[in-house]
């Protein structure tokens, strides 16, 4: 497995590899959840390069940066065991060096929801994949469907200005439990983790029946495991309007916090659009 440190030494790497490469870009703390985007992008039979940079530029709480886990040991040894070709480890300097290009607009489907409550997160999200993408040129890149508009917001990203890069939206890998898997649940004690899984439960009968009865009681619910909800609707995909109608088609969306950590999850109605 090649690890690189600097822009300067993955650039061969990639010219050699061009055409070939799968990336799975990370901020590190690696779980389960990671390798299914590893998983996946091995299927696909090219060379498979992931990133560990815990990007500033995304995060508008210092503070939440700050309490970021890292276990940069435990990530090589995890993706060694996983026959990954390649990981790039680089600095904020070398990844915001004078000569990347910084001028991705961000599309509408931005501006709500974690747009509104993360002011500058999806610009330092399409800001620091631009640089990458530029760096790197992969064949194809791979999401978590956990951080689902995100991948709304990069998937629209791409097809103006990445079109030849392929994107792949993976289905969330979840503890036994039902809660998401993440790296800041590194953050939550044993007993807040239990009563994390209310999200996964509460998401699942809003998808059974999504109606104002419905949705006061599961309020309740999560209320009650101590979770303070940012937001819990309905919404439509891919632009992320709110859509309480009947119709199977969507997503239900969360986001909210335990213990003071901030935990977001999402279930799909129907089928989402390729």
């Amino acid at each position: 497995m090649h690890i690189f440190y600097t822009r300067s030494k993955l650039e061969k790497f990639c010219i050699e590899s061009s055409g070939r490469l799968s990336f799975v870009p990370t901020m590190g703390a690696l779980h389960d959840g990671h390798m299914k985007l590893v998983q996946s992008a091995k299927k696909e039979g090219f060379l498979v390069l992931v990133s560990i940079f815990i990007n500033p530029k995304q995060f508008n709480n210092q503070d939440d940066l700050n309490k970021y886990p890292v276990n940069l040991r435990g990530d090589l040894e995890l993706l060694s065991g996983y026959e990954v070709n390649a990981v790039f480890i680089p600095t904020a300097t070398d990844v915001y060096s004078a000569d990347t290009n910084l001028t991705i607009d961000l599309p509408t489907v931005a501006s709500v929801w974690e747009g509104a409550f993360r002011e500058g997160h999806f610009q330092g999200v399409v800001d620091v994949l631009s640089s990458f993408y530029d760096l790197i040129k992969p064949k194809s890149v791979y999401f978590g469907q956990k951080d689902l508009q995100q991948c709304m917001v990069v998937k629209e990203m791409m097809k103006s200005n990445y079109p030849e890069i392929e994107f792949h939206m993976v289905p969330t890998h979840r503890e036994e439990s039902g809660l998401a898997y993440s790296s800041r649940n590194e953050r939550l004690s044993k007993a807040a983790r239990k009563k994390a899984s209310q999200i996964f439960r509460t998401l699942n009968k809003l998808k059974e029946c999504f109606n104002e009865s419905t949705l006061k009681n599961e309020k309740e619910n999560i209320n009650n495991a101590e979770i303070e909800i940012e937001y819990l609707e309905k919404i439509s995909l891919p632009n992320m309007e709110i859509n309480q109608s009947d119709i199977k088609s969507g997503a239900i969306i969360f986001a909210g916090y335990l213990e003071g950590v901030r935990l977001i999850d999402n279930i799909i109605l129907g089928e989402l659009e390729s």
